[in-house]
């Protein structure tokens, strides 16, 4: 691959998009947004990002609510649920969504994010095959 997937992360935690930028610096090009209608408004070119990563607890939009819109945005970008507080109804509910490619618990090792996209990745080229 000769370029970085895009990936935007949305969190309103300022401290964990800093975490985000600095743990996943030069594996993507990563756009940072403080919450999902600021994601919305970046996500207006229809490829503007391969991979979406949302936080769930957010003001005035969780992140499912904002994936669901994503999903409207880019039906094809991967999109990944993160939470601090991740339960069985939540994880449930998100897994439940069409439009939630993953879960995952917010404490993640850098590998864990990795292989998920790389996952999706590898399960989309087989069903393009």
């Amino acid at each position: 691959m000769d370029k970085n997937l895009r990936l935007l992360y949305v969190d309103d935690d300022h401290t964990q998009q800093w975490v985000m930028m600095s743990r996943f610096r030069g594996l993507f090009d990563i756009t940072v947004a403080s919450s999902g209608h600021e994601a919305l408004k970046l996500m207006e070119h229809p490829e503007a990002f391969d991979v979406v990563v949302s936080d769930y607890n957010m003001p005035g939009m969780d992140g499912l609510e904002f994936l669901d819109e994503a999903s409207q945005r880019q039906p094809d970008a991967i999109r990944i649920l993160v939470s601090g507080n991740m339960d069985a109804a939540l994880t449930s509910k998100a897994l439940s969504a069409d439009y939630v490619s993953r879960v995952l618990d917010k404490a993640w090792h850098k590998d864990c994010l990795k292989q998920a996209v790389i996952e999706e990745l590898t399960q989309r080229l087989q069903i393009c095959d």
